[in-house]
Order: structure tokens, then C-alpha cells, then sequence
């Protein structure tokens, strides 16, 4: 069998990519500076949170949210250069019927209300080995009680918890604190979907293992599962609207696409882009060079066309 190709080549420095370079700079300056003003107020941790969980093994669970949290926010620090501007909540627990009080008990902590609406924890944990959400003030996690709480059990609730606190990242770059509508897409700035849970995807595979070591293997595998979906990101541009693994596996790979061909921080400048613009369309083509509709017919061939991924973002083109 044929040796598989390289995927990962070198980049080429066009004047559109050096305006992208600049934006993604200028966001990683903005997050140093913002991350040298918290640590002046909380030395121990980066990002301040109140970890809150059930009764039962608390402390062990607590110690483990810890480490893991620590973890996760040393990665977007280290490797992007961002760290929250505020304090948020974590709850952590194998109960799922003690969630909305523990959430009540850590908002009360920082004090801000309570969650009006009760968390779904049916679609949140019910079948699922580790569940998570993220809003702006919060992360929730539950989870199957596990035989032991190991290296392996703590990587994949790391994982996930680099995706969820990729969401808080895009609400802090977007200020979209409180959420902000767009009237003319009658729907919020923050989107489109794709991009909020596919940047999210990319981040947690970037966390596990650095975009620039998947193999050409890898990719191939996850174009695999963009390309057997019918799903197109016209259908996911509504916030709110990837839901299932055929959507995530879509937005996942047309993320990447973009991560690959402008860096994976051109997909934090777009949000920090938004934040500035307040319109999807112009903060896209600021930070990727040309309009969504474009980028919609690149991808229709680059899930479909190992070559055309492969050589996707090769001499600047």
C-alpha cells in the first residue's frame, strides 16, 4: 500500500493571511495583558471558579475538577494566550437530580440568580459516559460513576471540558455578555452554529493532540464522517442548530479546514472579529478572506476530495 500523503504543509505568508496574522496577534496581546491583570488578583489560578459538587466523595471530586480545570486553563493560556475575564461556576457530580441546587449554590457564591429554567439532564447526562454544558456564567458536568477516577477517566473529562471552556472563550471575544440579537438574521451575533461548536470540536482535538500532529490517517477519518453526512452549513448556521454527530462531525471538519489553512487562532480572532464588527459576515471574510457562501462551496468539495483537503491552503492558495 501507498505511503499516505503529507497533509501538513508549510505555510505561505500572502498579504490577506498577514492581515489574519495581525488580528489573531492582536487577540493573543489583549489576553496576555488581561491575563497578567488576574493573576495580580487570584496567583493560584488563572481563571477564578467556584467548583461545586455533591455530597458524596466530595472532597476527591473536588480535587479532580481541580487538577482537570487547572489543566485545561493552562492550555488556552500557554498555547492561545487567553484566560477568562470573569468568575464562573463548575459543577461536577454522578447525581444528576442535584444539579439545578448545586448550580444555584455556586451562582449564589458569586452572587449572581439562580437558573430560572431547570436543566434537561435527561439530554444532558441519561446514556452518556461523561455530559456537558457550558453558558456564560457556568460549565455543568456530569457523569456515569466511574470504577476509579484515572488518568483515562481524567483526560476524556478533560477534553471536554476544553471544549465547554471553548465557549466561554467565544462569549468573552465576542462580548457577547449579556447574549446580543442580530435583526437582520433575526437570530443571535454569536453563530453560526458551525462555527460555535466546530471551533469548540477543533479546540478539543487540539487539546488532546496538537493540530500539527494528527496524521495524514487522521484527517482522512475525520473528512470520512463530514462526507458521509447530507448536511450542509447552510443548515447549521442557525444558533443552536448542530445537534447530533452528523452536524458535529460537519462543523468539526469545516473548522478544521479553516484551522489548517489560517491557524487554529484564526478561528479565536473570528470571534474577537465579531466582538469588534457585530456582524458575522464582515468579521468571516475579515479573518478568512472571503464570504461564507464561498467557503460553502470550497467544503462541498473538501469533504469529499482527500486531495483537495490535502492540499487545501498549500502555497497560499
Amino acid at each position: 500500500m501507498n505511503a499516505w500523503p503529507t497533509f501538513w504543509p508549510a505555510r505561505t505568508i500572502t498579504p490577506r493571511s498577514l492581515c489574519t496574522e495581525v488580528m489573531i496577534l492582536r487577540a493573543a496581546l489583549a489576553a496576555l495583558c488581561l491575563g497578567t491583570a488576574l493573576h495580580a488578583a487570584t496567583p493560584a489560578e488563572a481563571a477564578p471558579v467556584e467548583i461545586v459538587t455533591d455530597a458524596e466523595d466530595a472532597q476527591t471530586k473536588q480535587a479532580v475538577l481541580r487538577d482537570v480545570f487547572h489543566d485545561v486553563t493552562s492550555y488556552f493560556e500557554q498555547r492561545h494566550g487567553l484566560v477568562a475575564d470573569q468568575p464562573m461556576v463548575l459543577v461536577g457530580t454522578d447525581a444528576p437530580d442535584t444539579i439545578d441546587t448545586l448550580l444555584a449554590q455556586g451562582l449564589r457564591l458569586l452572587g449572581r440568580p439562580p437558573r430560572a429554567k431547570p436543566t434537561d439532564t435527561d439530554r444532558l447526562c441519561a446514556n452518556r459516559r461523561i455530559g456537558a454544558a457550558a453558558n456564560r456564567d457556568y460549565i455543568i458536568m456530569c457523569w456515569r460513576r466511574p470504577a476509579r477516577y484515572d488518568v483515562a477517566w481524567r483526560g476524556k473529562t478533560a477534553r471536554i471540558m476544553a471544549h465547554e471552556l471553548t465557549h466561554h472563550m467565544q462569549y468573552q471575544l465576542a462580548r457577547d455578555r449579556p447574549a446580543r440579537r442580530d435583526v437582520a438574521l433575526n437570530d443571535w451575533v454569536l453563530g453560526p452554529g458551525w462555527m460555535v461548536e466546530g471551533a469548540a470540536e477543533v479546540i478539543e482535538t487540539d487539546y488532546q493532540t496538537p493540530l500539527s500532529g494528527l496524521t495524514p490517517k487522521d484527517i482522512y477519518d475525520l473528512q470520512n464522517r463530514a462526507r458521509r453526512s447530507r448536511v450542509t452549513l447552510s443548515d447549521l448556521t442557525e444558533s443552536g442548530s448542530v445537534k447530533g454527530s452528523a452536524a458535529y462531525a460537519v462543523s468539526r471538519f469545516a473548522c478544521l479546514m479553516l484551522a489548517r489553512k489560517h491557524g487554529v487562532g484564526a478561528l479565536f480572532a473570528y470571534f474577537t472579529a465579531l466582538g469588534d464588527l457585530g456582524e458575522r459576515d464582515k468579521a468571516f471574510e475579515q479573518i478568512f478572506g472571503q464570504s461564507f457562501e464561498a467557503f460553502e462551496q470550497e467544503f462541498e468539495v473538501l469533504r469529499r476530495d482527500f486531495g483537495a483537503a490535502r492540499d487545501y491552503g498549500r502555497n497560499g492558495s
